[in-house]
Parts: structure tokens; C-alpha cells; sequence
């Protein structure tokens, strides 16, 4: 079975949990509704496993997705989001559903875990508009439901970088660096234009470096646009290279310090 073929498979199992769950509701909503005949303890409690095991299915198929690659096809992410947010929304409906019914029956505990359906909830804040995040996060703490997912993000994926694309990056910021001084030493007073040139080679030569030292500077940003969260990151060897571009130290001492004219006195 390929990936894909596995991501299908989850979403069609999912799929009989909620018919299994809405065939057992649907009768005692009816009933309730017509004549409010209260449910017994083993009608609450089987509601609750099957509404329990339709979510947490859920909450399992946004782990067992993303290992099969799923989150990497930006089209089924984005609807995936939008479905995980409805999702939420009746998750809502089903705890208030257990609990009007536990009101008379207090022996069933009904309220769900400090941690339940985080895993919805952190799609929804990654992949869904900004005001739909907050919206569904206000009623979760109106109904006194848990927002761990909107709260605490996922941990990044640990990436490994090969080795030997590190020794390559140091070797040629060391190189770069030896450039410069060279040019420092030829050059010792460049021309504007020249400097420009300079600049760069210097930058990318430390930033190369750098990339021996994992961790040396994370500038990390986030923004909204189109309502949607774009996330932008530079690792520490772009962050290296924007200081020194950008900040120019050595710009101060590539002049002579100007000195104050002295007026000769006008003989008479």
C-alpha cells in the first residue's frame, strides 16, 4: 500500500466511526427532542465511546498523515485544516450533548483530557485563517475546553544536515575570509565601488563559517497574509550575512576623520 493509498484508507475508517456514531445518536436525539425522554447510563456512556473514538481518530489521522507525507500537498493540507476546524466545532456540540445528559446522571464523568484534540486544534492555527483560529479558540474557553493545541505549537522536525556539506560551507567561508584580507591588503583604500564588492565576499565568507556553529543566531519572524500564516526563518549563517551587510562596521574607519577648518585671520 502506498502512501497515498494509506491516507485513504485512514480517511474512509474515520469516515464508519462517524456513521457508526451519528446511526446510535440520531434515535435518542429524536427522542429527546420529542419528548425528552432521558438516556440511561449505558446509552451515555456508549455515545461517549463512539463520539470518543470518531475524534480521537481524527487526532490520530493528523500524526499518521504527516508521516506519510500528506502535509507536503499544499492543496490537501489546506482542506484538511478546513475540515479539522468543523471537526472542532462538533466536537463542541458532542461534549455539550454528554454533558446536558451527565447532569442527571453524574456516576458517567464525561470532561475530556487536559490535552484532547490538541492535534486539530495546532492545524487549524497553522493552516487557517488568523480570525477563524481565534474564533474557534474563544469558544473553546467559553465551553471550558482545553486549547492546548492553540496555544502550544508542535515541536520543528529535527533536520540532519550531511556532514559533508558542512566541512564544504566552512571551507569556502574560510577561503572567502582569506580573500578579504587579501583585498584589505592590495586595496588598502578602496573606492566606493569597490568596497561595494568587498562587502558581500566578506559577508558571505563569515556566514559560510558559521555554518559550523548550529544554533550561533535564529532570526525568526511571523506574519499574516491573504489570512493565512506565512512563516518566515533564517538560519544563524543568513543572519551572519545580514549583520555584516547590512550593518557595515568597518564603514566608520574607511575615511580619514575629518578635521575642523581654521579660518586664517583677513590682514587689513
Amino acid at each position: 500500500m502506498t502512501n497515498q493509498q494509506a491516507v485513504i484508507a485512514a480517511e474512509a475508517e474515520a469516515q464508519k466511526l462517524l456513521d457508526k456514531y451519528h446511526a446510535f445518536l440520531t434515535p435518542l436525539a429524536i427522542a429527546w427532542d420529542a419528548e425528552e425522554k432521558p438516556w440511561t447510563v449505558a446509552q451515555l456512556i456508549e455515545c461517549q465511546r463512539l463520539g470518543n473514538a470518531f475524534f480521537n481518530s481524527l487526532e490520530l489521522f493528523v500524526a499518521n498523515s504527516d508521516l506519510l507525507g500528506a502535509h507536503r500537498i499544499g492543496n490537501w493540507i489546506t482542506n484538511f485544516a478546513e475540515s479539522c476546524h468543523s471537526y472542532l466545532k462538533s466536537y463542541l456540540i458532542h461534549i455539550a450533548t454528554l454533558r446536558l445528559h451527565a447532569t442527571y446522571l453524574p456516576q458517567v464523568r464525561v470532561e475530556p483530557d487536559e490535552h484532547a484534540m490538541a492535534s486539530m486544534q495546532r492545524m487549524v492555527k497553522a493552516y487557517c485563517a488568523p480570525d477563524k483560529s481565534r474564533d474557534l479558540k474563544q469558544a473553546f474557553t467559553d465551553a471550558n475546553l482545553p486549547t492546548v493545541g492553540f496555544t502550544m505549537p508542535a515541536i520543528e522536525d529535527q533536520k540532519d544536515t550531511p556532514p559533508w556539506t558542512i566541512i564544504m560551507c566552512v571551507g569556502i567561508g574560510i577561503i572567502l575570509l582569506v580573500a578579504s584580507v587579501a583585498l584589505v591588503i592590495f586595496f588598502p583604500e578602496p573606492t566606493p565601488a569597490q568596497w561595494f564588492t568587498f562587502r558581500p565576499v566578506l559577508a558571505l565568507g563569515l556566514s559560510a563559517v558559521a555554518v559550523g556553529f548550529p544554533g550561533l543566531m535564529n532570526v525568526k519572524a511571523r506574519i499574516s497574509s491573504f489570512g493565512q500564516y506565512l512563516k518566515l526563518v533564517a538560519s544563524g549563517s543568513i543572519g551572519i550575512f545580514l549583520l555584516v551587510y547590512l550593518v557595515n562596521p568597518p564603514a566608520g574607519y574607511s575615511k580619514p576623520p575629518e578635521q575642523p577648518s581654521i579660518q586664517q585671520p583677513v590682514s587689513k
